[in-house]
């Protein structure tokens, strides 16, 4: 494990060694200044890295961070979150045990018109089926 940034509130850092697959780990407390900053980081390091290899992004929210912050309307912000693409990532996968979370992301890329990006998005509820769809992924090219 490779750690490229690390808070309070959340840890972002290469997987393997073979730099395939980067992990941005949610904890409690979070908030959607979080989320952005989070997500500018591994955008950054993907807009590099991702035209060397094929790359696949974890978002892991752990025990905690489930819930949603306060203060700004969630499937806006979650439509902002999405909406994001560093361009040559493979696929993105949210990992959080609860499935509510994974309603509201399903529901902001079908009301927000992100169809297109539905595809490239995954959600699961560990840590081991998310690394089970990239050996699937992998194993077809």
């Amino acid at each position: 494990m490779l750690v490229l940034n690390e808070t309070d509130h959340r840890k972002v850092y290469w997987y393997d060694h073979n730099k395939d697959i980067i992990i941005g780990e949610v904890y409690s407390g979070w908030t959607w200044d979080d989320a952005r900053e989070g997500l500018a980081i591994l955008n950054n390091v993907l807009a590099t890295e991702s035209q060397l290899r094929p790359t696949y992004t974890i978002i892991q929210l752990m025990l905690g961070a489930q819930l949603m912050p306060r203060g700004e309307s969630t499937l806006l912000s979650l439509r902002e979150l999405l909406k994001q693409d560093p361009g040559h990532e493979q696929l993105t996968i949210y990992v959080t045990p609860l499935n509510m979370m994974n309603t509201l992301m399903k529901l902001a890329t079908r009301l927000y018109n992100l169809g297109d990006k539905i595809a490239h998005y995954h959600f699961v509820q560990t840590l081991d089926e998310a690394l089970q769809i990239i050996r699937d992924h992998k194993a077809t090219f």
